[in-house]
């Protein structure tokens, strides 16, 4: 069995006095789908932010597979309505992962 893509050891997180994470651990597994669910301002735009590195968590780690990429898109985002779901993903994997073909990101993205 293969390690898991990204693993969250222990995170926590705190914004003032408001905590969000105490202890949180959790790991992405490769081909998993991933639904991550909560009330406003519960932490999950935080924790994907954590898992993909663009925010540091308080305390705790990120394992990461050395072949492992992480593509996040803002939660509000200015999209241009002109553009399809799968144009702005791909825009998004193409930002990302600049060195890739586009079929190797259309296929990341399905």
């Amino acid at each position: 069995m293969a390690a898991p893509l990204i693993g969250l050891q222990n995170i926590e997180k705190r914004y003032g006095a408001t905590e969000l994470f105490t202890k949180l651990s959790l790991q992405f597994e490769e081909n998993a789908r991933l639904g991550i669910l909560g009330r406003n301002g519960a932490g999950k735009s935080t924790l994907l932010r954590i898992a993909a590195g663009l925010e540091d968590a308080d305390e705790g780690s990120i394992v990461k597979r050395n072949d492992a990429r992480v593509c996040y898109i803002a939660q509000e985002p200015t999209f241009s309505l002109s553009k399809t779901c799968l144009e702005i993903v791909s825009e998004a994997a193409h930002h990302t992962f600049p060195d890739i073909h586009e079929a190797q990101r259309e296929a990341l993205i399905a």
